[in-house]
């Protein structure tokens, strides 16, 4: 018998799984970027440096992320690790 919380986890990969964790309705700052995976301001810059994210988009003074390529980056590590 599966309980609710293995349920639930089995609900989340699914829709991780198709559409990816950042949500598709607007672009991903480099705060939200760097919320989700855990590191800080300056190692985000230097993964962007490096070339280890997807590129970036300028709007004014901010810099965000198309939030396609990053689940497309997102399947891709998942699959590398």
């Amino acid at each position: 018998m599966v309980n609710k919380a293995e349920n639930a986890n089995q609900n989340k990969a699914v829709a991780e799984s198709a559409t990816g964790p950042f949500p598709t309705d607007k672009a991903t700052s480099i705060k939200e970027l760097r919320t989700f995976i855990g590191v800080s301001h300056g190692h985000i810059f230097k993964m962007m440096r490096n070339g280890e994210l997807p590129p970036s988009i300028k709007l004014g003074a901010r810099r965000v992320f198309d939030p396609i390529d990053l689940n497309a980056w997102w399947a891709a590590r998942k699959s590398v690790a």
